[in-house]
């Protein structure tokens, strides 16, 4: 799929923003931020068959988010933290197992969105206080 302008400001320059990417259906997926507004997203646009495997319960929620380890979460605020001076609110598109919500909301608010109906019943069990 061809790169996309900024959604929010229709800028084309995007940089790097995460050291960290995700391998899926054959595929390196990275975290870039826009050089003029700072939005964050992943490059490249998932494809509508990555989308429906990816939110197929089957083939990714329960493989990958079942037994995963959270030092992956904890370096990821670990470096977040970095560039976070204030205690802010942040949004989790895509909580998965909601290590990562949990991790970062002992320093910041942090809200969840997911696509699996499924997953957000099994977060709204494992984290109560948390909303999505």
């Amino acid at each position: 799929m061809k790169d996309k302008n900024c959604i929010i400001c229709n800028k084309k320059k995007f940089v790097l923003a995460f050291p960290f990417n995700t391998y899926f259906n054959g595929k390196i997926f990275f975290y870039k931020k826009c050089s003029s507004c700072k939005f964050v997203r992943i490059f490249p646009y998932p494809t509508q068959q990555d989308l429906k495997k990816l939110y197929n319960d089957k083939s990714y929620h329960k493989k990958f988010y079942s037994i995963i380890e959270t030092n992956e979460y904890k370096e990821s605020v670990n470096y977040l933290e970095k560039y976070l001076n204030n205690r802010i609110k942040l949004l989790d598109f895509g909580s998965g197992n909601g290590h990562f919500i949990k991790e970062i909301n002992k320093i910041h608010k942090c809200y969840g969105v997911e696509f699996s109906l499924e997953t957000i019943k099994r977060l709204k069990k494992k984290l109560r206080k948390r909303l999505f």
